[in-house]
């Protein structure tokens, strides 16, 4: 049984599948090879910028992006990963020409939008929420259909006039997957074990410090929910595959 998340392309069944190319590294489909057992909570992107960038809201930082085609960068935490398709899906959105740089996960990228070397970052919030709170940098919009409760202060991009895109529309999730032909009743046995976990004292708070919104589902609703974003993000991947590519 495995614990995925839709973050990373190495996991999720919209990137794993749909990118057209593999890595050697990776010996399975999670399409083909695993079955939905429970979703266990969602997540949501957002966009940070350092102290350095004058930029106090969203529109504020498309303006000053627009005034320097082709300069203004954002790291992402690598090829493929969902913060790459967040970045593109922005800069398609807003029109602005901006540069990504490339992150082998998401501290190296922190680093380096601290250190100036990048302008801004498409991460998690529970790695940024906590250097937003302390001053250190800036997250100028989160994405899914509400703001966090843990940032009241942090618009979504909807709100910021980016509306009808994977940015307001989609949700980021983690959840559990077994080996593909496992029986239905132990599917089924999984999830109900699954879910009676996370209800268990103490948790729901821990999950709201790493901004996690829990969220307990039958399998088979879970199951729509991974065919759903496969379809959403596989259009998102085919117009943006050029960027996609390792090299």
């Amino acid at each position: 049984m495995s614990v995925l998340e839709r973050s990373t392309r190495r996991s999720h069944p919209a990137c794993r599948s749909n990118f057209g190319h593999r890595r050697s590294s990776v010996h399975f489909d999670p399409n083909a090879d695993l079955v939905p057992v429970a979703e266990m909570g969602v997540f949501q992107y957002g966009l940070a910028v350092n102290n350095d960038v004058p930029a106090r809201t969203l529109q504020e930082f498309i303006d000053w992006t627009k005034q320097r085609p082709g300069k203004a960068n954002f790291a992402s935490l690598g090829k493929g990963s969902f913060s790459q398709l967040v970045g593109l899906v922005f800069a398609n959105v807003a029109g602005l020409d901006m540069h990504e740089v490339p992150y082998r996960g998401s501290a190296p990228g922190l680093l380096d939008l601290h250190a100036g070397t990048v302008h801004a970052t498409f991460d998690t919030n529970a790695s940024l929420v906590e250097q937003h709170r302390s001053g250190s940098l800036r997250i100028l919009a989160v994405t899914g259909s509400s703001r966090l409760s843990g940032l009241p202060d942090v618009p979504t991009f909807a709100e910021g006039g980016l509306k009808g895109n994977e940015l307001s529309e989609a949700e980021f999730w983690y959840g559990v997957f077994a080996p593909k032909n496992t029986p239905k009743p132990i599917i089924d046995a999984l999830n109900a074990a699954i879910v009676g976990g996370l209800e268990m004292p103490g948790l729901a708070e821990r999950f709201e410090t790493l901004e996690i919104v829990p969220r307990f589902r039958s399998a088979d609703d879970f199951a729509a929910t991974v065919k759903a974003d496969t379809m959403r993000w596989e259009s998102v991947v085919r117009k943006h595959q050029k960027y996609i590519e390792e090299r």
